[in-house]
């Protein structure tokens, strides 16, 4: 909120305009899921490449 100078209900109505992931999930080609140890992240990376 502080880098964007949004106050709470700014950022909160940004953030539920925002589409669902798995819509999102379902329009993309690659996905690459970051929520994981940086070897996993690196070894889906270079998968892609």
């Amino acid at each position: 909120m502080y880098r964007d100078q949004f106050n709470f209900k700014e950022a909160k109505f940004r953030i539920q305009s925002q589409l669902p992931i798995q819509y999102k999930k379902k329009l993309a080609d690659k996905i690459i899921d970051n929520s994981y140890e940086t070897d996993i992240f690196k070894e889906q990376v270079n998968k892609l490449l």
